[in-house]
């Protein structure tokens, strides 16, 4: 199956905005930062698909981490 560029484009932004959104609505909604699992339970879309958006888009979320901390609890912030 062929995809163009255009296609993964696309995708990477639909998965970044949703991201965006879910981390604002959580933030205005209970003032806590939400980690990489919650999102991806708010979206519906995996950690892995919502890790490469961040890093195709503009990364306009930033990953805060605690070396601590497994890679589930990457905590994200707008």
């Amino acid at each position: 199956m062929k995809h163009s560029v255009g296609s993964f484009t696309h995708r990477y932004s639909v998965v970044h905005y949703q991201t965006k959104s879910a981390v604002q609505s959580s933030k205005r909604l209970s003032k806590k930062k939400v980690d990489i699992r919650q999102i991806s339970q708010m979206t519906g879309f995996s950690e892995e698909q919502i890790l490469e958006s961040m890093e195709f888009g503009d990364p306009s979320l930033k990953l805060s981490t605690r070396p601590t901390l497994p890679k589930q609890n990457l905590h994200l912030e707008v």
